[in-house]
């Protein structure tokens, strides 16, 4: 009798975590989809360094999440596009399409780090894309 209450309360036990495990990779935060944001600063090591604009066009250095799981946006020269999955504050971007003809050389360190996200905080006007913590990227919300 002990030994069938012990197994019964570690199979309840199972199937909770089980159910809760699942029910966490379900949610998916509502501060991304439909936003629209400007990068403004690379940060690393705690040093922030603003992003050179001298770019070729007025929308470069954005990033637009999508309702659909899908994101686009312009580096420093080029468009870029591709998937997005959110996991609480956990975040995995996936770059689908992009070049690197005419990119300055924070356009080609904006592509690569995009695609090495691993998490994100958002706070009012503000979005931190962290890649590990001592590197991010700094964003401020393009408001629509």
């Amino acid at each position: 009798m002990k030994r069938t209450l012990i197994i019964s309360l570690l199979v309840a036990a199972m199937g909770m975590i089980a159910f809760m495990g699942c029910e966490r990779h379900r949610l998916e935060s509502p501060s991304l989809p439909n936003t629209s944001w400007r990068l403004i600063a690379f940060v690393g090591n705690g040093v922030s360094t603003p992003v050179d604009y001298n770019c070729f066009s007025t929308d470069c250095f954005t990033i637009n999440f999508k309702n659909n799981r899908k994101w686009d946006g312009v580096s420093s020269s080029n468009h870029m596009e591709g998937k997005y999955s959110v996991y609480n504050h956990n975040v995995k971007i996936e770059i689908s399409l992009t070049t690197e003809i005419s990119e300055t050389e924070d356009g080609l360190k904006f592509v690569d780090k995009l695609g090495k996200v691993t998490s994100y905080v958002s706070a009012s006007n503000q979005l931190r894309l962290d890649i590990d913590e001592n590197e991010s990227l700094l964003f401020e919300r393009i408001q629509q």
